[in-house]
């Protein structure tokens, strides 16, 4: 059994001493380099590969035999980057506990080489036949959960499962976006997965009275059986839209060729001067241009052949296109008639066509059209798929609920006075907090934060406007660099943080009274899984799975305890008995408790800022005028115009190729003389003022780590960065999210998503951007990373 188990290589041997440490820790431990070197060198990593290497030096946990090992080994960057991920992921698969100061420290290598080779957007090709190798490992998932796990009983969850389930989630994951599985309920699968994920291996047990395994389980079963539905009938779509399009691509073919054997066979009749030469000529294009380019062959031959015979030219190319477009028609009609579940078969047939003059087949252009067209498959959906996605439903929005409101009490509780000598760090939580409040309370169709009756509740108690108002401020302090904050950084989104904080008290107490709400509605709910039961083992079972609950009755019980609802009366008194107040200060003190006074004084102070941003708009381009020398040539009315048209360089400066667009058009079209040399002058102090102004915000996160005695890569690894402060950590989400908004402006970061479908545990480029800006769960389970519940801020191990 143990010959067998070591085989397996789901298991390792290692000698270790009565206190556990391995030789290599002993060897250490007396000094001797040498010995410790020629350890690794003939006896742990004797023929093994770089992964291998890596992994079996990494087991040791062991950091100073890390750092021996790779200064032994002298890798190049890239051969660095490959075995030390392939380590990280064996290492993962076999749920082995790496140290801390191991962890910080390898991720740190990759992180380095990453943001240098890996943040722009990835150069490869896609596989058009890449969503059917996710469904496959999709279905072998589901094959080992349901072979043990599919018991209806919850004291069989292990390691095994959550592992399984997370490789479920992440290959799911890719293929949510696909438009031939919109009928299927991916986003709201993959969030209750990674729920259930979350609560055994980050010790969320809050959400074990919504998420239920035996849910879990139906949802992923469910969602199996219709991706392989999906295929299958897809895969005869295939065949039935193949049968459709290739006989009117032989036919197009055909008439290509034949028009352009007859414009040869006109230039061989033909009587003209250099006739050899221009028939040598032709055959040379044709060579060179057919069958890949057929479109352009013809244009060019007609080009020569209407020398000849202008009308003949005229008459074969009007019949071409004639022939083309009622072909295009035909084709329509044909899908439309033979194939309803094409959903719109005007963009199959625009595609086809364009990728025929290209010169592809239809063999090569169907399985890219299958993967990314649009597809009417609700057909598929059998009767019980259809009450699971019921249920799937009304858990999601329950559990989006909790979690969304959850997140909001969390990070309102950071909101606190700004005080005159307030440091960024104070200015960058509030604006992080602000931003993250209005990523919570947004509800769109990709993204419902809060769905069901809370939201209409939320707009009720607190009114539209703040909900409004939430998102705007989102806007603001998530998307690009605005001019104002160029001129004068902080200054006006200081004031904006006072006003934000001064009349925050009654929203927060909204907050808490939905909270305790949801909380007792939930319990409810639970209460009704555990009448559904069908046996008494299946109760005790459930019942047991949820026992782990004292972190939701403790958090409960410290909400009454802080009077809630005695404050809520004393805040809320009658309007109309204040307004007949002899003291009218303390009616207008009481009045600014109301919800709707703070969203109008919040909108106030938005307006505010946006006049503040336009007058800071016109007063940019007069200096702008002045500095090129158009002061004197332009009225008011091509000022305002061309401020204007300057608006997407205002709202983000780091996009200076707009700007310099904008005027280049701007003086051509009213024929004003352009200095070159003055706009690149003016174009290369533009760009010192951005880097500079990069390089100050970058000292600012330093600085903010410097603080906390990170001042090298040492101080990364030997300090605990959960162990932060709650504020500490959300200023320096809120500056790198700055910091990735101006690289991606300058498209330094690019789209690097493909990195993520080979498990590697880190976030790079416009990703990283997207992990800071909106919800980070799933973006944790694809990276194989764990949360940490910091003072109620969630934030990266390895970040």
């Amino acid at each position: 059994m143990v010959r067998r188990l070591y085989a397996s290589e789901w298991f390792d041997s290692t000698v270790v001493d009565r206190e556990g440490h391995t030789v290599l820790q002993c060897a250490l431990a007396l000094g001797d380099d040498e010995l410790v070197r020629a350890l690794i060198q003939k006896i742990e990593i004797a023929e093994a590969d770089g992964g291998t290497a890596c992994y079996k030096i990494m087991r040791h946990n062991s950091l100073p035999i890390v750092k021996t090992f790779l200064a032994m080994q002298r890798y190049e960057r890239m051969e660095e980057f490959q075995h030390l991920t392939s380590a990280l992921m064996q290492l993962t698969m076999k749920q082995f506990s790496l140290a801390s100061n191991v962890r910080v420290y390898v991720m740190w290598k990759l992180s380095a080489f990453g943001f240098e080779h890996l943040s722009g957007d990835w150069s490869g090709v896609k596989d058009p036949n890449e969503w059917k190798q996710h469904m496959k490992v999709v279905r072998e998932c589901w094959s080992v959960i349901s072979e043990k796990y599919d018991t209806g009983l919850y004291t069989d969850i292990d390691d095994t499962l959550l592992h399984q389930l997370q490789a479920w989630h992440n290959h799911c994951y890719f293929l949510k976006h696909n438009q031939f599985l919109a009928h299927l309920p991916m986003s709201e699968a993959l969030f209750c997965v990674a729920i259930f994920v979350s609560i055994h291996t980050d010790s969320v047990p809050e959400y074990r009275l919504l998420v239920t395994k035996r849910l879990v389980i139906d949802v992923v079963r469910m969602i199996t059986d219709q991706l392989t539905i999906a295929k299958d009938f897809l895969e005869t779509m295939h065949s039935d839209l193949f049968a459709v399009a290739k006989p009117f691509e032989i036919e197009i073919f055909s008439q290509k060729e034949a028009i352009v054997l007859d414009m040869m066979s006109k230039v061989a009749n033909a009587v003209i001067p250099h006739k050899n030469h221009l028939t040598k000529l032709l055959e040379n294009k044709r060579a060179m241009l057919w069958p890949t380019n057929a479109d352009r062959l013809i244009k060019e031959m007609a080009e020569r052949v209407r020398k000849i015979d202008p009308a003949w030219t005229e008459q074969r190319m009007d019949e071409l296109n004639e022939f083309k477009t009622k072909s295009k028609q035909l084709i329509i009609e044909q899908i439309r008639i033979r194939l309803p579940p094409v959903s719109h078969p005007q963009n199959v047939v625009t595609r086809l066509t364009s990728e025929w003059r290209k010169g592809r087949t239809t063999e090569s252009i169907l399985p890219e059209l299958i993967a990314e067209e649009a597809f009417k498959l609700h057909h598929l959906m059998r009767f019980k798929d259809r009450r699971i996605k019921r249920k799937l439903l009304k858990c999601y929005a329950k559990t989006k609920q909790f979690y969304s409101l959850r997140k909001m009490l969390r990070y309102s509780a950071q909101i606190k006075p700004l005080e005159n000598e307030s440091t960024h760090t104070d200015i960058m939580c509030m604006q992080g907090v602000m931003q993250t409040l209005g990523e919570a309370l947004k509800n769109t169709t990709n993204s419902a934060n809060l769905p069901g009756k809370i939201q209409d509740v939320m707009k009720a108690i607190v009114t539209p406007h703040f909900v409004k108002q939430n998102k705007s401020l989102r806007e603001m302090f998530s998307h690009g660099v605005p001019l104002h904050r160029l001129l004068a950084p902080y200054v006006d989104d200081r004031k904006l943080c006072k006003e934000f904080y001064s009349k925050f008290g009654p929203i927060r107490i909204v907050f808490q009274l939905l909270y305790i709400v949801l909380v007792a509605d939930i319990k409810y709910s639970f209460y009704g899984q555990l009448r559904s039961c069908q046996s008494f083992e299946l109760f005790q079972s459930l019942a047991r799975y949820a026992s782990h609950n004292k972190e939701l009755e403790a958090s409960q019980q410290k909400q009454y305890e802080e009077r809630i609802y005695s404050r809520w009366r004393s805040n809320w008194r009658n309007i109309h008995v204040n307004l007949s107040c002899v003291d009218s200060k303390e009616a207008r003190q009481t009045l600014d408790y109301f919800p709707c006074t703070f969203s109008h004084l919040l909108r106030s102070a938005v307006c505010e800022f946006d006049c503040s941003q336009e007058f800071d708009s016109l007063a940019q381009t007069r200096q702008l005028a002045q500095e090129l020398g158009l002061a004197d040539k332009l009225d008011e009315e091509a000022l305002q115009s061309l401020c204007a048209r300057l608006k997407p360089y205002y709202n983000n400066v780091f996009y200076l190729d707009s700007k310099w667009k904008v005027l280049t058009a701007f003086c051509k079209q009213h024929k004003i003389a352009w200095n070159e040399r003055l706009a690149r002058q003016l174009l290369s102090k533009d760009q010192e003022v951005l880097q500079q102004y990069y390089d100050d915000t970058r000292n600012t996160l330093l600085a903010i780590l410097e603080e906390r005695q990170l001042h090298t890569v040492d101080g990364l690894v030997a300090v605990e960065c959960g162990n932060f402060p709650t504020r500490t950590l959300v200023a320096l989400m809120k500056i790198q999210l700055d910091l990735c908004e101006m690289l991606i402006a300058v498209q330094y970061f690019g789209d690097s998503f493909h990195y993520m479908k080979h498990s590697i545990p880190m976030i790079q480029g416009r990703n990283y951007r997207n992990y800071l800006a909106h919800d980070v769960l799933s973006y944790d389970l694809l990276t194989y990373s764990s949360k940490i519940q910091g003072g109620g801020k969630e934030c990266r191990k390895d970040c």
